[in-house]
């Protein structure tokens, strides 16, 4: 059991076991990241904004990988580099944002009305 402090913006910080907040029932999209890489700091306003306009559709979890260790983003979470964008619903892992793709608001809202409408069975 690993614990962190997981981030839930639009709500308060808790400190937890990461694999009970993925086994909520709802979608939760969560950006593995650190805090010195540039293109978390690039991609903050954009990530921000999202978790603002999806509101309560979806569950927006912060995982600080330097706080939780690299070696746990990489080995259990399967990270890769920062920002790592991955959606989870009832603890199991559907799919990542590629970082190919630009990390602006509508593409961001786009690929995940595309992610969680395709997982209707979930």
């Amino acid at each position: 059991m690993f614990l962190l402090s997981v981030n839930i913006l639009m709500a308060t910080d808790i400190t937890g076991d990461i694999d009970n907040e993925l086994m909520k029932e709802q979608w939760t999209f969560v950006r593995f990241y650190a805090p010195w890489c540039a293109y978390t700091q690039i991609s903050e306003s954009k990530w921000n904004q999202l978790t603002e306009s999806y509101g309560d559709k979806v569950r927006f979890v912060d995982v600080n990988c330097k706080q939780l260790g690299t070696k746990i983003c990489k080995e259990k979470y399967d990270v890769r580099g920062y920002p790592a964008f991955k959606l989870y619903k009832n603890g199991r892992y559907f799919d990542l944002f590629k970082a190919t793709l630009p990390r602006e608001l509508d593409v961001f809202t786009e690929w995940l009305n595309r992610a969680t409408s395709n997982r209707r069975d979930y």
